[in-house]
């Protein structure tokens, strides 16, 4: 009867070995699950603040929008501005509709807007600078344009644009 004894104990050794190691995955399972749910916390936390500050950057970009445009409709010099820059251009756009209309000839419009064009590339860089700028204010675009100017960090903007405005032979 001894040895059934000492053979129970045996088996009762190797339950409680097997009782530990079931109790020690049970607690790293419980660990791995407490950190996984504590890197996601962080995380959202993380993209909490970052839409938080896209917020707060929008609506601060708006009001300096809207005092920009309060400011404007009290001064005279932009508009004058304005229509200096965007002189050329608006010359480019109707000077082959005039010149079809006196010759009577519309079938040269086409070739007409592209001489006209052409013509237009050839003016000085800063003008295409100053054009673009004052699309951009004239029209509100402020916020897609530094959003354009953004995806060009890193690169040469300047010859980009340039390609951009060069007339295609």
């Amino acid at each position: 009867m001894k040895w059934l004894k000492l053979v129970g104990n045996l088996l009762g050794i190797g339950a409680g070995a097997l009782e530990r190691k079931s109790k020690l995955k049970e607690l790293k399972a419980q660990n791995a699950q407490q950190i996984l749910m504590a890197e996601t916390k962080s995380k959202v936390k993380v993209i909490e603040a970052q839409t938080q500050r896209t917020i707060s950057n929008d609506e601060a970009d708006n009001r300096m929008d809207w005092e920009g445009q309060k400011q404007k409709s009290k001064s005279w010099k932009d508009d004058v501005l304005t229509y200096l820059i965007l002189s050329p251009f608006a010359s480019a756009v109707i000077t082959p509709y005039i010149k079809a209309y006196k010759s009577q000839d519309w079938t040269q419009l086409v070739p007409d807007t592209s001489e006209s064009f052409e013509t237009l590339a050839k003016m000085p860089e800063f003008y295409m600078w100053a054009l673009l700028l004052v699309i951009v204010d004239v029209l509100a675009f402020r916020r897609i344009a530094f959003s354009v100017f953004k995806d060009f960090k890193g690169t040469n903007l300047l010859s980009s644009v340039k390609n951009m405005f060069k007339s295609k032979k």
